[in-house]
């Protein structure tokens, strides 16, 4: 890290763990895309009311690519006898 910029790191690192201990930040695990952009829909809404007194900070490993609902299977598919492919969409 930069000189520079420690200062800044350690500051909010501390307010980090303030809210951890106080019980104030809210985790959120996901697994889809749609999982996601849910939460974060409701999210937004609820704390839509508290204004300047609410924070969200977002943080996600997501890849690069992800398949469209519209082209997920509906049923279940042996792959063992087949060969299986699917079109990956740019996120």
């Amino acid at each position: 890290m930069k000189p520079e910029h420690v200062d800044e790191v350690t500051s909010q690192l501390t307010r980090h763990i303030a809210v951890s201990v106080a019980g104030t930040l809210l985790l959120v695990e996901f697994t889809t895309l749609s999982d996601y952009l849910h939460y974060l829909q409701a999210v937004a809404q609820s704390l839509a009311g508290c204004g300047r007194s609410a924070m969200m900070y977002l943080a996600a490993a997501v890849s690069d690519f992800y398949i469209p609902t519209s082209d997920l299977a509906s049923i279940s598919v042996s792959v063992a006898s087949m060969t299986v492919s699917f079109r990956l969409m740019d996120v």
